[in-house]
């Protein structure tokens, strides 16, 4: 057995091609007049690994198995994946499955069967900062409810075809700031 994913065991096709991982990092584009954009590092991206699979009924139940990678898949089941040497290579989700039929014997019970499955590594967040945006959201939900906070630019309605256009208002804060006045 090459590696693991969940429960599911599996062999490699090939020793040389059968994992592709895949790294990278974001940048944001800042856009500058007259000037060409400048980059910004924002953060590593998500890891990726595409594995060419093989099942075959020598050492599995091949429609059993592409069975239990389909439902992890429709189900959102963060599964780890371990190497064979018991190397840990963290925690995925199952974002592409691809399976092809390889051999059937006469009444078409599934022999062997080639699989390609793309994972995306899942990061669990750190639970004090977890912590702090849920009490960021409710401190934010309680100002939201508050009376006197009101948007000091409110939008201004359209006009109608045909009709004209009223100027928009200004709203100013009352000196004590708890509700706006209008100029």
């Amino acid at each position: 057995m090459y590696a693991v994913i969940g429960e599911v065991g599996f062999d490699l096709i090939t020793y040389f091609d059968g994992v592709e991982t895949r790294f990278g990092v974001d940048y944001a584009e800042h856009a500058r007049i007259g000037l060409k954009p400048r980059l910004q590092w924002v953060g590593e991206k998500l890891d990726e690994v595409s594995i060419q699979l093989t099942f075959h009924m020598s050492f599995c139940d091949p429609e059993a198995e592409l069975l239990k990678l389909r439902d992890a898949m429709t189900l959102r089941d963060v599964l780890p994946l371990v190497l064979g040497n018991g190397d840990y290579k963290g925690r995925f989700v199952i974002t592409q499955l691809t399976a092809t039929s390889r051999q059937t014997d006469k009444v078409g019970t599934l022999i062997a069967l080639d699989a390609s499955m793309t994972l995306r590594e899942q990061i669990e967040d750190d639970p004090a900062e977890a912590e702090r945006r849920r009490a960021q959201a409710e401190a934010a939900k309680k100002r939201r409810s508050l009376p006197w906070k009101s948007d000091p630019n409110p939008p201004v309605p359209r006009p109608r075809p045909g009709e004209v256009a009223e100027p928009p208002q200004t709203y100013t804060p009352d000196p004590e700031g708890r509700r706006l006045v209008r100029l």
